[in-house]
């Protein structure tokens, strides 16, 4: 099924005791209908967004802005979220343990920084592919999401030894 912002509409205000919407790649929903999801979904504790191209810095950070509550959110292949977004995201994401971006190319280690500041109670992260993160992200993380426990890290040139050590050290220190 493919959704429209008029059916997202429907859906949040129909079925306002939701916790978990998973969205994918042919979801035709805009910033419009992520915020009517927001407005009618106060249960919702879990959003998977992966591969969703019409998600922007914009709608992303509104989604999360309306719910504190979401603890785990998937933005797998969104590749128009940029650091921009990844900071307002962390003024907002208090709650989340579980961050997927995986594959969201326009991040880089000064999106880390701002994720370290306002996200610690993050468990798992997934940042495969992220090519523009380096060991200066790392250190970003290591100094303010202490509590990870799960790292997915691969396809990465910038990240050395220097930066895993850094990572590891920050986080053994909880």
């Amino acid at each position: 099924i493919e959704l429209t912002d008029a059916e997202m509409w429907s859906l949040a205000t129909g079925c306002s005791a939701l916790t978990t919407r998973e969205l994918s790649e042919g979801d035709e929903i805009s910033y419009v209908g992520r915020a009517s999801w927001a407005a009618g979904c106060s249960a919702f504790t879990a959003l998977a967004l992966s591969g969703c191209y019409k998600i922007t810095d914009t709608g992303r950070v509104s989604r999360v802005d309306e719910s504190s509550a979401i603890t785990t959110l998937n933005l797998d292949s969104c590749d128009e979220i940029t650091d921009t977004g990844l900071a307002s995201l962390a003024a907002g994401c208090s709650a989340t343990t579980t961050l997927d971006l995986s594959e969201c190319h326009q991040i880089t280690d000064i999106g880390l920084a701002s994720l370290a500041a306002g996200c610690s109670a993050i468990t798992t992260l997934y940042l495969s592919c992220c090519d523009q993160i380096t060991d200066t992200g790392l250190a970003s993380l290591a100094s303010g999401c202490s509590a990870i426990t799960t790292l997915k890290l691969d396809s990465f040139d910038e990240i050395t030894d220097t930066g895993l050590a850094s990572l590891a050290a920050g986080c053994s220190a909880t």
